[in-house]
This record gives structure tokens, sequence and C-alpha cells, in this order.
């Protein structure tokens, strides 16, 4: 997850997420918010969610969330 900026406010939360290639894209959604809202304060629950082939990584195989910031903030 990272945050967007946004000119109404500082910036808001953004979830990437991998699909597994069964999976059902809505249904993935509606349970993934079903769960941030459950375990996450209300600030950190994604207004958006997206779903991409892969998340890019660091040399050491971390997700790199500079990359994610530059890649799809925009």
């Amino acid at each position: 997850m990272i945050g967007i900026e946004d000119k109404e406010r500082i910036n808001y939360p953004k979830a990437f997420v991998v699909l597994k290639s069964d999976s059902d894209e809505k249904k993935t959604k509606q349970e993934i918010m079903e769960i941030c809202k459950r375990e996450l304060p209300t600030y950190m629950i994604p207004e958006e969610i997206e779903f991409v082939d892969d998340l890019p990584r660091t040399s050491r195989g971390k997700v790199d969330y500079r990359a994610l910031e530059t890649e799809y903030s925009k």
C-alpha cells in the first residue's frame, strides 16, 4: 500500500494486489475491503485497490515501494 498525493488532502492510501490466476477480481476486492475495514484504522483503509500482474522488487527481493509510488501514482 502506498500514499497517493491529492490536491485536497495530503494523500490517500492505495493498495496493489497480485491475483492468483483463478481469482475473481470483484469478489477479491470486496473481501480485501471487508478485512481492511475490520483490521485497520479508518485513515489506512485503501480508497483504491489496483490489481497488477507483478509488483516491482528491490535487488533483495522485497517490494519496491518507491518504484510503486513513481510508476502507479500517476
